[in-house]
């Protein structure tokens, strides 16, 4: 009998380590199918080959309405990223233009468009889409996404002529070295579970390929000093820019209700340095390049606290 699974009911779940125990869970593989259009897809519960969304090794089956395919599996991991992706159903049914308002500028698109295409043609995944905008933009790439909303999925999707699924980076419906590079913006902050999420990447992208973040991390009040001093007084004063960042900060302490800035998320997991590179070194990768206002003033970060960083699959 083959199991029907995606848009299954809701039912409550236990805290981020139901995505240790998902990801234990079989290690069935089989060789990439070339269906149609989605020939990367494996199944998320063994990594099974998928032929017209049924899975060959283990015979479940995966919805695809709106033909969007439904990889989120049918685990207590599942459970709880359906819970989220219907929040951020609605986000996004609310709001036209979700990236931008995360300070993403066009400059910011292009500044990571050309990391993912350092690389040179190859194929490339998107953990964490959203609505697609990294995905449209890098051309040279074959590219895939995942992400947990829907409504994300579908402008993405219009967006792009790219697969794109329902998928959780805690189990990566994909084979093991499929991809050249893999982005994460923004979205490592909201992982369930950031340890086999991690792992997760790792496992598929190819030795020496690239994972390449956009994060939010802790800095001191030493760092933040100096890169302020750097923004504002020196090598040369700037009086005028200094003084609509003082006005942007009064602003951003207005009540976010008022203020229409972003919502607090489901998830917010937060990172110190020192902790984050030890988490990428016991995943399996190196650091290549760190990309910060500090060592790097031109680049196109919305704010000191996010940093981007080269991993190296190592």
């Amino acid at each position: 009998m083959r199991a029907r699974v995606g848009n299954g009911s809701r039912a409550p779940c236990g805290p981020r380590q139901l995505g240790r125990l998902a990801a234990s869970e079989g290690e069935t593989r089989g060789p990439v199918v070339q269906a149609a259009g989605e020939a990367v897809f494996r199944c998320p519960e063994c990594r099974g080959p998928l032929h017209d969304f049924t899975c060959s090794a283990c015979r479940r089956e995966y919805g695809s309405p709106d033909g969007i395919p439904d990889l989120l599996g049918s685990s207590l991991l599942a459970c709880r990223c359906r819970e989220i992706g219907a929040y951020y159903d609605t986000l996004y049914n609310a709001r036209t233009d979700v990236w931008r308002e995360q300070g993403h500028s066009p400059e910011f698109t292009r500044y990571l468009v050309d990391l993912v295409e350092a690389r040179g043609p190859g194929r490339y995944l998107d953990v964490g889409c959203g609505e697609g905008f990294l995905l449209s933009a890098a051309r040279k790439m074959e590219a895939v996404g995942v992400d947990l909303s829907r409504q994300a999925l579908l402008r993405a999707r219009a967006r792009a002529t790219v697969a794109v699924a329902l998928a959780a980076a805690e189990r990566l419906p994909f084979a093991d070295s499929a991809f050249d590079v893999v982005t994460s913006v923004g979205a490592m902050e909201h992982f369930l579970d950031d340890v086999v999420a991690t792992a997760e990447v790792r496992r598929v992208l190819k030795v020496g390929g690239r994972y390449i973040l956009a994060l939010l991390v802790e800095v001191t009040r030493t760092e933040r000093l100096r890169v302020k001093a750097g923004e504002f007084l020196w090598p040369r004063p700037r009086p005028v820019r200094l003084a609509r960042w003082l006005v942007s900060k009064a602003r951003a302490r207005v009540p976010v209700d008022q203020a229409g800035g972003f919502p607090q998320q489901p998830v917010q997991n937060r990172y110190h340095p020192r902790r984050v590179r030890a988490l990428f070194q016991r995943s399996g990768f190196r650091v290549a390049r760190l990309v910060n206002r500090a060592a790097c003033p031109e680049a196109p970060l919305p704010g000191h606290y996010m940093r981007f960083y080269c991993l190296e699959a190592v």
